[in-house]
């Protein structure tokens, strides 16, 4: 479940790291659901220079999820 110091479950608090696109994209987890989903709050993901929120989001290799968190 850890590889480099990186996390493949998601956890209130983490960093969620989207490392599919060019320049990369991290977001902060806020709640975990029980399937594993999450939601994350997060700037410039579909809203130019703004905030935003997503909703019941996985980790896995798909452009629009979050590959690997970063838990503290």
């Amino acid at each position: 479940n850890v590889s480099d110091g990186f996390f493949r479950t998601a956890a209130v608090g983490a960093i969620a790291v989207n490392d599919v696109h060019k320049v990369g994209h991290v977001a902060y987890v806020n709640k975990v659901y029980a399937d594993g989903s999450f939601d994350v709050e997060e700037y410039n993901w579909n809203n130019p220079l703004a905030y935003g929120t997503r909703s019941h989001v996985h980790v896995s290799n798909a452009q629009s999820d979050f590959q690997y968190m970063i838990h503290f």
